[in-house]
Order: structure tokens, then C-alpha cells, then sequence
């Protein structure tokens, strides 16, 4: 069966962005309490995320008041929970997933609904490499809080890289709904729409993208591959 190079190379695309992607966004800070729809934890109109290599993105809602750093949502302030939580989302930040997972875990034995932690425990675990661990603990975590746009964005990012692309599509066009502004999603519901051959979808999520964060390279790759790939081939030259 002949290879279809134009699918083969634009696949090939979506897997680099999808890597860039989740090793920017998938990262280990601590998460704020699933919140309903149209919450102020939603970002101000017309304000961009703009993840960076290396950078944990803003994932705590942006208060007049800040939270004593005790206070963990759904946590007995001052607690060992939440003082196990905060201990473990910091081994994260300092690469010290196993040691985070096993603090990760011993607050789900004793609370295993607590979707922060099981938010939290899933970036870890993708990162680690253990894509259907993550998975699942996304899916609890949607469950027991459905809707919450950050597990929503996750869980769909997480699925784009297991290959599972209709969920993937659901749970990020779900995440989209949500929080319009989160350049991340928007880089990899492209990439999904790619692997559904649906071009102008992918080119109109990547353009928004770029109307977010003009320099963002995922979105700019995207669309130029997407160019390239889709354009009709050039009419053969005459001979002499």
C-alpha cells in the first residue's frame, strides 16, 4: 500500500508539537480546587497564557487577598494533608517525582476524590512517562469534579499522546469552551484536527493561537507544514 507522505509528514509535525506542548504545560505546580464554569479563577478577557519552556504555568487564580500558603482547597488548613500536598507539588517542581508520587499517594488513600491531587499526580506520572497511569487519574478526576477545564485541557492532551484522538477531540474542544485563551489546548486540538485531516480547523485553532502570541513556534510550524503538505503540487514544467 502506498504511504500517503502528505498525512505521514504532517503526523510526524503533530507528534513534535504535541512533546513541545505537554513538556510545557504538563507540569507540577499546585492546583487550585475545581471551580464551576464561569468562575473568577477564569483568566481576565483578552489576557493570554503564554506557557515558556521550563515555566510552571499560572494555575492559581489571581486574588487581591493572596491565600496563606497553608490553605490547601479541600484540605484541612494546616493539616498533614495539606501540608503533604504542598511538600509534594514542590518535590515536583525540583524533579523529585517518585518521592512527590509517593506523598501524592498517601493523600489519596486517605481522600481518593481529591482532584487537585489527582491532577497534580497525573502530570507527574506523564511526565514519568506513564501516559494510561495519568490517564486514569485524569478520568477519576473528571468524575468526581466534571468540567473543571484543567483536567478537561490534561486529560485531552494526555489522550492525544496515547494515540486515543476522539476523546482527545471531546475533552479539548471541552477545555476550549471554558478558557478560550489557553495557548497550549489550542496547539494541541490543532494537532488532533491534523490527525483527522481536518486542515482548516487545525489552520484556524493555530491562527488563534498566533492572535494570542504572535512568536508562539508550535502554531507557526503547524501552519507551515500545513501549507506546505496542502498546497497542489506545482503543474509539470514543459520539456524544451
Amino acid at each position: 500500500m502506498p504511504v500517503d507522505t502528505r498525512r505521514t509528514g504532517v503526523a510526524r509535525l503533530v507528534v513534535l508539537i504535541f512533546f513541545f506542548t505537554l513538556a510545557c504545560t504538563i507540569s507540577c505546580g499546585t492546583d487550585p480546587a475545581p471551580v464551576p464554569p464561569a468562575s473568577a479563577e477564569a483568566m481576565p478577557p483578552g489576557t493570554a497564557r503564554t506557557d515558556s519552556p521550563g515555566e510552571i504555568p499560572e494555575d492559581t487564580p489571581r486574588q487581591e487577598t493572596p491565600s496563606p500558603p497553608s490553605v490547601v482547597p479541600g484540605l484541612e488548613p494546616g493539616g498533614d494533608l495539606a501540608a503533604m500536598f504542598l511538600q509534594a507539588a514542590e518535590l515536583a517542581r525540583s524533579g523529585l517525582y517518585d518521592r512527590a508520587l509517593e506523598l501524592y499517594d498517601l493523600i489519596l488513600v486517605e481522600q481518593p476524590d481529591h482532584a487537585p491531587t489527582l491532577i497534580n499526580s497525573a502530570r507527574v506520572h506523564f511526565i514519568r512517562g506513564r501516559t494510561n497511569e495519568a490517564i486514569e487519574l485524569l478520568e477519576h478526576s473528571n468524575r468526581v469534579a466534571p468540567g473543571n477545564p484543567r483536567t478537561l485541557a490534561y486529560l485531552g492532551m494526555a489522550e492525544a499522546k496515547a494515540g486515543h484522538f476522539e476523546d482527545a477531540l471531546l475533552h479539548l474542544e471541552g477545555s476550549m469552551l471554558f478558557d478560550p485563551t489557553r495557548i497550549d489546548v489550542g496547539n494541541a486540538l490543532a494537532g488532533v484536527y491534523v490527525q483527522f485531516e481536518r486542515f482548516e480547523d487545525a489552520a484556524n485553532a493555530w491562527n488563534r493561537v498566533l492572535e494570542l502570541d504572535p512568536d508562539n513556534m508550535p502554531a507557526r510550524a503547524g501552519l507551515e507544514r500545513i501549507r506546505q503538505q496542502t498546497q497542489p503540487p506545482a503543474p509539470p514544467q514543459p520539456q524544451r
